[in-house]
């Protein structure tokens, strides 16, 4: 929702498979809040630096497997 007010999603998207971790932030200095999967199965996080579909721009592996990425 792009307004905190009560009402029907303005979007919605989907991404990765059921046990990848999701958050959100400006991860390339832009200005602009992108999103970042962690997936723990493979200790990796995908990062796409624009909110449309696509494969991720940045991927890295990142700590272990209970570990949550925060931004």
């Amino acid at each position: 929702r792009q307004s905190h007010t009560q009402g029907f999603a303005d979007s919605e998207f989907y991404y990765g498979i059921p046990d990848d971790r999701l958050t959100a932030g400006d991860f390339n200095d832009n200005g602009v809040d992108t999103l970042l999967v962690f997936r723990p199965s493979e200790q990796k996080l995908y990062i796409r630096n624009s909110n449309t579909l696509g494969v991720a721009d940045v991927e890295f592996r990142f700590g272990y497997q209970h570990w949550l990425p925060v931004s």
